[in-house]
């Protein structure tokens, strides 16, 4: 009788799991100038992340997507490229990268050769004022059987589903001189609290890994997706803000948006994630907008994302 080995416990056999992930693994694209040289690979065993090579290993997790008004099976597929060091202008230790896939298949136990790529999705400064993650279907990237090209931002580590695309967020972010990354292999992390492969570390408060573990296809991010219009690529931060043009990563940032507000009188005030922005003229108003968009660019110099 064939033994079944689900050691991460969610339900899935280690060996299908590791099958997708080879299935459907991207290409990613670093820039020749970048600080900290490839994705890393950190030591099996260790309760802290500690890097042993930077060698471009990347790193995945597979479990289920229940999704039961739809027909079929579902899963969730995540790639992580995890870097020693953040290099922006407040640079930090530790940095934590990822794309995912939805992939459906006619039933749970169909071999990894049926199971299709269904919608990816690029995480780029996640909940930080300068987010612009975003997503597409596999048909608008042609990753439907296999995996896309990434287009990794120099220093910040960002992941963007398109070169083009790698110039949203504020403006920080850049995509040139790239090169492929030589794979050196996939390693599958298991799930937070049951971790494969010695990646006892994904669960260290060092860094917000076992966070960025979560699905990244909610219902709402599911219908944006449906509803887009062939070929298009969607931002899934909400619509892209009028203020990450003029928020550089610089030393100077907080410096050059209360320069800003000072030359026009108006700031922008930060209504929620739901509404979007708005012009405060009143002094009350402008004085909270500066301090909730100085935070949030804190947040994202300081690598929180």
């Amino acid at each position: 009788m064939r033994v079944v080995h689900d050691e991460d416990r969610d339900g899935l056999p280690d060996a299908f799991e590791e099958e997708l992930l080879q299935r459907f693994v991207p290409s990613f694209m670093i820039s020749v100038g970048e600080c900290d040289g490839l994705p890393a690979e950190f030591l099996s065993g260790s309760q802290e992340p500690r890097v042993v090579a930077r060698n471009g290993t990347i790193y995945g997790q597979v479990f289920k997507s229940e999704r039961s008004a739809w027909p079929g099976a579902w899963v969730e597929v995540h790639y992580y490229h995890l870097w020693g060091r953040d290099c922006g202008s407040l640079a930090h230790a530790l940095d934590v990268e990822h794309v995912s896939t939805l992939v459906q298949a006619e039933y749970m136990r169909a071999p990894p050769s049926k199971w299709k790529a269904l919608y990816w999705y690029a995480a780029a400064h996640e909940d930080t004022v300068c987010d612009a993650s975003h997503g597409a279907s596999a048909e608008t990237l042609d990753a439907g059987d296999g995996g896309p090209t990434i287009w990794i931002s120099r220093g910040k580590h960002a992941s963007f589903l398109s070169e083009e695309r790698c110039r949203w967020g504020c403006g920080g972010d850049r995509c040139d001189e790239m090169i492929r990354v030589p794979r050196e292999k996939v390693i599958n992390l298991g799930e937070p609290g049951a971790p494969l492969n010695g990646a006892v570390w994904i669960d260290a408060t060092a860094w917000p890994m076992a966070v960025k573990m979560q699905s990244d296809f909610s219902n709402l991010v599911l219908a944006r997706l449906q509803n887009a219009a062939p070929g298009q690529t969607v931002a899934l931060s909400g619509m892209r803000q009028p203020w990450q043009a003029m928020i550089l990563t610089g030393g100077s940032t907080a410096g050059a948006v209360a320069t800003s507000n000072q030359q026009t009188g108006k700031a922008v005030s930060v209504a929620g994630t739901s509404t979007g922005s708005a012009l405060a003229t009143s002094a009350e108003k402008v004085g909270k907008s500066l301090g909730r968009t100085s935070r949030g660019v804190w947040n994202f110099l300081r690598g929180r994302k």
